[in-house]
């Protein structure tokens, strides 16, 4: 669970806009296209995400100078999201002597896979078959406010109750005897299997020609081989 906290204008001047940021090969960063629909950004206009005002002092009828206008962002970091540096950029708009627009960008955080993740590669004649799941967590949630700490949504009032299964296609490199192999295959998503599949037929090595590991990744992924499993 992301949950970050920044302090900006008052509302009546508007909701800030989140949007998170990935860190490219040349060290800029940029927006995030969203996972379910590439045209649009990962930012708090989606509805996986949560901004919640939160003044300090609360707010009541009397206008006081020294209230801050603090927000709050939470957002489920997907297991499909690639491991990378991000941050949040925040924008939004506030009065000082005039009305006008802030920003704000958080420290950076790392995406690294998940050490609890199931995987597990098995080949059928000229086939890899994989499963990649991460295993379900409850929701755990705040005494106070009931916000979520913790779980796999923060819109689920129960959580998770059966593992997630990662569907978005997968990178599989090979390694034969501890020796990376050339070939870069892509998987595709057997939903009435619940599993991935991936075409071996066209190979450049003797797959039988040694121990075989499948080096896993998302496409996206800073590096190769995030996820490396025996292929049975």
């Amino acid at each position: 669970m992301l949950d970050i906290t920044i302090g900006g204008g008052d509302p009546v001047f508007g909701t800030p806009v989140f949007t998170l940021e990935k860190q490219d090969v040349s060290g800029a960063f940029v927006p995030v296209p969203d996972l379910n629909n590439p045209a649009r950004w990962i930012d708090s206009t989606n509805l996986e995400t949560v901004v919640v005002f939160r003044p300090d002092p609360p707010t009541t009828k009397e206008i006081l100078a020294e209230r801050d206008h603090d927000w709050q962002f939470m957002w489920q970091v997907p297991p499909t999201l690639p491991t990378g540096t991000y941050r949040i950029h925040a924008k939004g708009k506030a009065l000082t002597s005039t009305t006008g627009e802030w920003e704000a960008v958080t420290r950076t955080f790392s995406v690294v896979p998940s050490p609890n993740v199931i995987a597990t590669a098995t080949r059928v004649a000229d086939q890899l078959q994989i499963r990649l799941e991460h295993p379900a967590e409850p929701l755990v949630k705040t005494p106070q406010d009931a916000y979520p700490l913790r779980g796999w949504s923060v819109f689920d009032m129960v959580g998770a109750t059966q593992n997630i299964r990662t569907q978005t296609p997968l990178r599989v490199i090979f390694d034969l005897d501890g020796v990376p192999q050339p070939d870069v295959l892509t998987s595709t998503w057997n939903d009435a299997e619940g599993r991935h599949e991936v075409d071996t037929s066209g190979v450049s090595f003797n797959l039988d020609g040694g121990t075989l590991y499948a080096n896993i990744s998302l496409p996206g992924d800073d590096e190769d081989g995030v996820v490396r499993v025996l292929v049975q």
